[in-house]
């Protein structure tokens, strides 16, 4: 059985073409990389990629199973925004215009709301002469103002 660590190695070298570039991506270094790939090949008892001196190309098998391993990766990433977004909470300071707010920002967090409870929301009102980020005795997390497109 091929796991999603496995996967992960098998993706990376099959992007970027080479050991040292796999490494950098995953945060470890090359022969760390090869070490995997010659482990994920005796476990399949199969070459998944043709090594030449500058190159690793996936073999006839490596293209094979690359879009099953795009899957995982596609899976994964699900799974960790699923659980990110779970754990949404605390508030949020916008300071915008009466506009904006009432066409723009109050029903975007109604819909935010229903998906994350825990989210509290304040509305400021950018005064004259404060800083920017910073409203009458309050920090604000972005701020939303309308502006002319040049040109």
């Amino acid at each position: 059985m091929i796991n999603w660590d496995d996967a992960r190695f098998f993706l990376a070298l099959a992007r970027r073409g080479s050991l040292r570039q796999a490494g950098l991506e995953l945060g470890v270094d090359q022969a760390t990389v090869g070490r995997r790939i010659t482990l994920l090949e005796q476990q399949l008892g199969a070459k998944l990629f043709i090594r030449t001196p500058r190159h690793y190309r996936p073999s006839p098998l490596g293209e094979a199973l690359l879009p099953q391993a795009e899957a995982m990766a596609q899976a994964a990433l699900a799974m960790m925004r699923t659980a990110s977004l779970g754990e949404l909470e605390g508030e949020l300071c916008i300071a915008t215009t009466d506009t904006l707010a009432q066409g723009f920002v109050l029903p975007a967090f109604t819909l935010l709301r229903q998906r994350h409870p825990g989210i509290r929301h304040s509305q400021r009102a950018p005064r004259a002469g404060r800083s920017r980020g910073q409203t009458a005795r309050h920090y604000q997390d972005g701020a939303l103002r309308l502006s002319r497109l040049p040109g």
